[in-house]
């Protein structure tokens, strides 16, 4: 009696974790990194052109916002040496230090 009833527990569990993820969809992998050039620093987040096409890209300060609305992702940082951290679950902030001038590009081959 005690095994079903630890059966019935576990299975609420798994049920009650995956929850989240399938009533939020897919979850997207998003490739974050950086290279810095003598005039500037390009950050590039590469992914599924479906998700990437509904980002917004904003500054707030000296920090740039990048959020996917409605979208459950996570993100990769490769050779990625900016500071960054999770907002919240639809929003990653970049902390590039002292800049001007955001430009904002989408391209299909960031190479």
């Amino acid at each position: 009696m005690l095994i079903w009833h630890m059966k019935k527990t576990v299975a609420l569990l798994v049920i009650f974790l995956l929850i989240p993820v399938l009533t939020h969809g897919d979850i997207h992998f998003l490739k974050l990194r950086a290279s810095y050039h003598d005039d500037y620093l390009r950050i590039v987040l590469e992914g599924d052109g479906s998700i990437i096409n509904n980002g917004h890209v904003y500054q707030r300060g000296q920090f740039v916002l990048v959020s996917f609305p409605d979208t459950l992702f996570t993100v990769q940082a490769e050779n990625f040496t900016v500071h960054h951290k999770r907002m919240n679950q639809d929003t990653i902030m970049l902390s590039p230090g002292d800049f001007k001038g955001l430009k904002v590009f989408s391209l299909k081959h960031p190479s």
